[in-house]
């Protein structure tokens, strides 16, 4: 299989699971071309770039002297070479058929968005979820996806094309509001069963509910924050697949 792909990993609070992730990628069945750490600053946890460096000469590394936001890491497919792009949270370690998993899916799909874990919009605003931690066993199209976000570095541009209004989040919506605004691409979820674990995107999605993730400071107030961005992304011309019916 010849799936020409890149990864960037953005690390912010999960510097612990780096290694983890590093791990994931040489044990993929389809290794990756390049791999980039982003790294975020972080006042209470430390980076060591001299350790990755050290002991992964391989891996490109950004650093950042301040919180460049959620959505900095993107940029990085602008500095890879490679057909595809699959951008990781910190918190993400996917199984070692995730790859190939995405490969056979674009062969489904042809130019789109895949990711770990999926969300439809409801009428509400409100939010519902595929993916890996659902027992998703058919390939489904969703509206945006999480955690993991694997698309074609040809459509890179296309987050850039819009102003977001929200720097600390939403940059999972803003992919693919944007692609679909601008290219009109749709955005998918590949069969993540819970019987076959390596197809997954991420092994241990528990990692990001930890007190310290972004989303779980202040539930309701992220709540808002999230249904604003939706809101912001229909009235800017987003359709929602529940909106059409």
């Amino acid at each position: 299989m010849n799936f020409d792909y890149s990864a960037i990993i953005g690390v912010y609070d999960g510097i612990g699971n780096v290694e983890n992730i590093l791990t994931a990628l040489h044990n993929q069945t389809i290794k990756p071309k390049d791999i980039m750490i982003w790294v975020n600053k972080n006042e209470n946890r430390e980076f060591s770039e001299t350790y990755f460096r050290e002991n992964y000469p391989n891996v490109q590394i950004v650093q950042h002297n301040r919180n460049q936001g959620v959505y900095s890491r993107f940029a990085g497919a602008f500095l890879l070479q490679s057909e595809y792009i699959m951008v990781f949270d910190d918190d993400t370690i996917p199984g070692k058929l995730w790859a190939e998993n995405c490969y056979t899916t674009f062969q489904k799909t042809g130019v789109s968005i895949l990711g770990a874990r999926g969300i439809r919009v409801l009428p509400d605003c409100r939010h519902t979820a595929f993916g890996n931690e659902n027992n998703t066993t058919e390939l489904t199209e969703v509206d945006f996806v999480g955690h993991c976000w694997v698309y074609p570095r040809s459509l890179a541009h296309l987050l850039f094309n819009e102003t977001s209004p929200n720097l600390m989040n939403g940059e999972d919506m803003h992919l693919s509001a944007a692609s679909q605004i601008h290219g009109n691409i749709k955005t998918y979820v590949p069969p993540q069963p819970n019987n076959n674990m390596d197809l997954h995107g991420s092994l241990n999605p528990s990692l990001g509910l930890e007190a310290t993730r972004l989303s779980m400071q202040d539930l309701n107030r992220h709540s808002n924050i999230r249904q604003g961005i939706t809101r912001h992304w229909i009235n800017n011309g987003w359709k929602p697949i529940l909106w059409n019916l």
